[in-house]
Formats: C-alpha cells, sequence, structure tokens
C-alpha cells in the first residue's frame, strides 16, 4: 500500500516468506494465516529502504503489533530521503 507521503509499504506472510509459514509448501488457493509478517517499504521511485539496524531491506517475523507500529513509522517518513538501499 502506498502512503500520502509517496512511501509504500509491503506486509507479506505466504510461503517462503520470512514468517511462521517460511518453509509451508505453497497451495493454488493460499489463504493461510500467520502469526508473525515479514515487511518492507520504499520511497517513491526508489529501491528498497534499508532501515538502520535491520541489517537488510527486509525484516521478518513480526507480530501484529510491530506490523502496526511499522505501518504507522512508514506513514510518518519524510516524503524525500537521502540515504536508501539498492538492495
Amino acid at each position: 500500500m502506498t502512503f500520502a507521503n509517496g512511501w509504500t509499504a509491503s506486509v507479506q506472510w505466504g510461503a517462503g516468506t520470512l514468517t511462521a509459514n517460511r518453509f509451508n509448501e505453497p497451495t493454488k488457493d493460499d489463504r493461510r494465516g500467520s502469526p508473525t509478517a515479514e515487511v518492507a517499504a520504499w520511497p517513491a521511485d526508489k529501491p528498497l529502504y534499508a532501515f538502520p539496524g535491520w541489517g537488510d531491506s527486509v525484516k521478518g517475523y513480526l507480530t501484529p503489533e510491530e506490523v502496526v507500529e511499522f505501518l504507522q513509522m512508514v506513514a510518518g517518513m519524510p516524503a524525500s530521503i537521502l540515504m536508501w538501499d539498492a538492495t
């Protein structure tokens, strides 16, 4: 989803993601839930942003509460940002 500030946030929990479903086999109609999720974000027209302290541009195994905090953080990010990672 893309916020008014131009930042896009991704939240995933399917098979193969950094979640409790990581090693589950994907199905044609994969509607399974997960107690954890994988998140990433990027500013408009830029690659995935490497948040300080993450060590990567994707962070996994977040609880629902941590996902809400992440989305609030991304919604409050500045519209333009100078430092970003092209990974």
